[in-house]
């Protein structure tokens, strides 16, 4: 079922995750107006935009929901932990440029919202086979 919903899954995780985010940060800069600049309301909407389904996902197995509906919720939350952590980190790093305009150059340290985004989603893959076993 994953292969057939793979389409699925990651446009949830990695396109409305996003969009999440950044929704989420215009409407506490200019409908709440929280006194943050845009950077850090996206960065905050990003941490927003990560759900972790369990109990959804125990209520549709329990229920005798299709197992085609369960894996798409299953997969998505495996991914969408490190899409978010990587839009969060890109949104941090933009916030500490904007501070020190004097930054320019690529380093080690613009790869690593793309390192951690690897290790999030082997960590949250990993912690949910243990679990589910």
């Amino acid at each position: 079922y994953f292969r057939k919903s793979i389409v699925q899954i990651l446009l949830l995780a990695f396109v409305l995750v996003p969009l999440h985010a950044i929704a989420l940060g215009f409407i506490l800069k200019y409908i709440l107006r929280v006194p943050w600049d845009l950077n850090a309301a996206i960065m905050f909407g990003s941490l927003l935009s990560a759900t972790d389904p369990v109990a959804v996902v125990a209520l549709l197995k329990s229920s005798g929901a299709p197992i085609h509906l369960i894996t798409v919720i299953e997969a998505e939350s495996l991914l969408n932990d490190g899409s978010s952590f990587v839009f969060f980190e890109m949104f941090l790093k933009a916030m500490i440029d904007a501070a020190s305009p004097t930054s320019t150059s690529l380093g080690d340290d613009d790869l690593m919202p793309a390192n951690m985004g690897i290790i999030a989603f082997s960590f949250k893959l990993l912690s949910s086979l243990i679990i589910s076993s």
